[in-house]
């Protein structure tokens, strides 16, 4: 197991020990009632669609999610070269990407909105890639999605998290816990594109402070890797 994973066990360990860890929600009903600023995502989505939409033109220049963090490897690689997973950072692990974000100013200040942003990321699968069953290496936080584009015909791309099935609708927004294992099944020959906003995981004080020295460690030591490997020129 790679080193960065063995080391997330002690921050990972005390949040599983929380109380009612074990009957966590898999979907959050009401994201507002998590982090009410989310909402700001849905009603900029027009501002948002159309920045993702513009680098989406030069798509063949946004890496692939295993060039920019190698921990990926085994979900995002793929032995077919029109099957990828690419992303574009905006944040990681509380680090601005700032030349990224400089190509979606309107993007990167709604973000810049929503507290406790741990990694910020437009997230596209190219036709016929889907994801294995794996569950988040760390699980200081929540994973939000707001659907930008999803097939409108052919089989939907849909993912499994935990014992529920889940699909996109454009301009949705969805909450979900991926500490659950999950995975995602795309059978389309077409993109389907989310922009992925992972915010702090509501904890005890003790877990508060423990996700704040994970955060400043990775920022210190990860991030700048990913983003200098995600950097769009």
């Amino acid at each position: 197991m790679n080193l960065a994973y063995l080391l997330l066990r002690v921050p990972n360990a005390a949040i599983s020990a929380s109380r009612g860890w074990a009957e966590r929600p898999v979907v959050y009903a009401e994201p507002e009632r998590i982090c009410p600023e989310l909402e700001r995502l849905k009603q900029a989505y027009a501002d948002i669609k159309a920045e993702y939409l513009a680098l989406r033109r030069q798509l063949e220049l946004v890496p692939c999610y295993h060039e920019v963090d190698r921990l990926q490897y085994e979900l995002s690689q793929s032995r077919d070269p029109a099957k990828n997973w690419r992303v574009f950072f905006l944040d990681a692990m509380g680090l601005k990407a700032r030349d990224n974000r400089r190509r979606c100013p309107r993007t990167a200040a709604v973000l810049d909105q929503i507290p406790g942003v741990f990694q910020a990321f437009f997230s596209v699968l190219e036709g016929g890639k889907s994801l294995p069953r794996h569950e988040s290496p760390y699980w200081g936080y929540l994973r939000y999605h707001l659907a930008l584009e999803v097939p409108s015909s052919g089989p939907a791309p849909r993912m499994r998290v935990r014992d529920q099935w889940i699909t996109w609708r454009e301009g949705g927004g969805l909450l979900f816990d991926d500490s659950w294992e999950h995975e995602l099944v795309n059978d389309n020959d077409r993109l389907r594109s989310v922009l992925i906003v992972d915010v702090a995981r509501p904890m005890g004080w003790f877990c508060r402070v423990l996700h704040q020295m994970t955060l400043f460690i990775m920022r210190q030591v990860y991030a700048p890797k990913v983003i200098a490997r995600g950097t769009v020129v």
